[in-house]
C-alpha cells in the first residue's frame, strides 16, 4: 500500500515487483506464508507487516524491514517438548543493506490448547 492505497499483489511466494513513483509516500507491506499439509499441524501460517516511508534516492537502496527470528529446539514436526517448561532465542534482524533502526519492544505470544500467554522475553 501507498498512502493507504493498494500498489499491488503478488501470487509468487516470497516475491514480488512494484513501481514505486519518485514522491516520497508511506508504504506498508504484508506478507502472509501457510502451510496446510496434514502432517503439519503446528504452525501453520505466519504474517509480518512492515510500515515506512521512502522516497527517490541517487541509487538502489534496501529498504529498512526487521524480521523477528526464532530458532527453538523443535522435533522434526516442528513440536516443542511437551509438559515442561520451554524457553527459545528471539532477535530482532534487519535487512542486509538497510540502515538500522532501534528496537523498542518486542512482545512474544505462544499459545497452548487455545490458551494465550502474552509478555515480553524475561
Amino acid at each position: 500500500m501507498r498512502d493507504g492505497e493498494p500498489v499491488g499483489e503478488s501470487d509468487i511466494p516470497a516475491a514480488g515487483a512494484f513501481a514505486a513513483p519518485p514522491e516520497a509516500a508511506t508504504y506498508r507491506l504484508d506478507i502472509e506464508a501457510a502451510c496446510d499439509h496434514p502432517d503439519w499441524k503446528l504452525s501453520t501460517r505466519a504474517t509480518s507487516s512492515w510500515t515506512f516511508r521512502s522516497a527517490q534516492t541517487a541509487r538502489s537502496t534496501a529498504l529498512p524491514l526487521m524480521a523477528v527470528r526464532f530458532v527453538p529446539e523443535l522435533d522434526d514436526l516442528n513440536r516443542a517438548p511437551a509438559a515442561k517448561p520451554f524457553m527459545f532465542p528471539v532477535r530482532v534482524v534487519h535487512q542486509p543493506g538497510s540502515t538500522s533502526a532501534r528496537v523498542t519492544s518486542l512482545t512474544v505470544e505462544a499459545a497452548t490448547d487455545g490458551n494465550v500467554a502474552a509478555g515480553p522475553p524475561p
